[in-house]
């Protein structure tokens, strides 16, 4: 059973991998999702249907028609990253009714992490359809599993969160964008559907890896004092290690077995 969940998974994640391609293209740039259709960033001319799979497009080493350019020159891995992250997590949760929505939340994690290491910014385009999507799905895993409790657990997360980093926010506005803020929304309702005390994990797992990497880079002189450096990965690695091993970081972190 648990070999069938781990397949499924990975081959659903193989399958959203070329997706996830688009909104990390097409977010930043405020551009529609759906047209044009697959084409050339160099010269616009359509390409065929059947090369828009990241992975096969770029194996195959696929070039434009009319100019030649490589048409999978970046992110040609999301589709194996996705598929790794999609297995793992099936592997991690099993058959669930929530299962589904940790699907949604961590596919939102990993686009936000390529966006946000690359144009410094959380679109909004992929925030408020992950809570809209996530919410649902978690109201049906509340009516499949009878217990509609969970649900407001999640919804006291995500309020908590969301306030807890509005706060920062306000106190230190040049310390981290707005996305930051509506990201530990989603975090919280994601992270509060287990227990709240996961949502306290998830936040101080975000900023101890935030603080550490930050300070790392400034001694290693990779950034400078002035220099920007993305908060979204940072609380989307710290979400992901709660949701995913929050027992065992709250064990060790309380010393206990």
């Amino acid at each position: 059973m648990d070999a069938l969940v781990i397949a499924v998974c990975g081959v659903t994640g193989l399958i959203a991998g070329s997706w996830f391609h688009v909104l990390v293209r097409r977010t930043p740039m405020h551009q529609s999702l759906r047209r044009p259709g697959f084409h050339c960033r160099r010269c616009g001319t359509p390409a065929p249907g059947a090369w828009s799979n990241a992975l096969v497009g770029f194996i195959k080493q696929r070039r434009c028609q009319t100019c030649a350019v490589g048409l999978w020159v970046d992110t040609p891995w999301l589709p194996v990253v996705s598929s790794l992250l999609f297995a793992f997590v099936g592997y991690r949760l099993g058959w669930a009714y929530a299962l589904p929505a940790y699907l949604v939340f961590f596919s939102a994690l990993l686009v936000i992490t390529v966006v946000d290491l690359r144009w410094y910014l959380i679109p909004n385009r992929v925030i408020y359809p992950a809570l809209l999507a996530c919410t649902t799905l978690l109201a049906v895993a509340a009516v499949g599993e009878g217990d509609i409790r969970r649900l407001g657990s999640a919804f006291v997360g995500m309020a908590g969160a969301w306030l807890f980093f509005f706060i920062v926010w306000v106190a230190y506005p040049k310390g981290m964008g707005f996305g930051d803020v509506r990201l530990s929304a989603l975090i919280g309702l994601m992270a509060g559907w287990i227990g709240f005390v996961y949502v306290v994990e998830a936040v101080l797992l975000g900023l101890v890896l935030g603080a550490t990497t930050g300070v790392l880079l400034l001694v290693l002189r990779f950034r400078g004092r002035r220099d920007a450096i993305p908060f979204g990965p940072f609380l989307a690695g710290g979400a992901a290690l709660a949701v995913l091993y929050g027992d065992a970081i709250g064990n060790f972190w309380l010393g206990t077995t």
